[in-house]
């Protein structure tokens, strides 16, 4: 299970400025790969691309950003508290919502609640531009 503090900490190591998102995309894919999810990669533009996510279902959104604005700040900690560029904005919030996600599938998460007569939840994030998005929904 992943650290969150940890993936934050990972993700504000990223120079990741408005445009020039490639290597946190990078990461970001790679780290989905690793854990069993189907990523595909859209470039919108040179230096910035849409990330598309997904295991079976759809549904529920969360959704952030992974671009942080000028200058660079790295990361460091202060007892408890993680500082840098993106730690709050947004950064920060993209690694909880990648944990989440992760615990979800690990979990194997599945309501009974029927939604349009289907029952079973199963979790997709989904990574637009530079917005995040996870969805999960009930599936045959």
């Amino acid at each position: 299970m992943t650290d969150v503090v940890a993936l934050a900490a990972e993700l504000l190591a990223i120079q990741s400025s408005t445009g020039a998102e490639a290597a946190v995309v990078d990461f970001v894919s790679r780290w989905l790969v690793a854990r069993g999810w189907n990523v595909t990669t859209q470039e919108v533009s040179r230096g910035r691309a849409n990330v598309w996510a997904s295991r079976s279902g759809g549904g529920v959104t969360f959704s952030t950003h992974v671009d942080t604005v000028p200058p660079y700040l790295p990361p460091r900690m202060e007892g408890n508290r993680l500082y840098g560029r993106g730690s709050a904005d947004a950064k920060g919030i993209a690694a909880a919502m990648l944990c989440a996600a992760e615990r979800l599938a690990e979990a194997k998460e599945t309501r009974n609640t029927p939604r349009r007569g289907r029952s079973t939840t199963t979790v997709q994030p989904l990574c637009v531009a530079k917005h995040w998005q996870f969805w999960w929904q009930s599936v045959p």
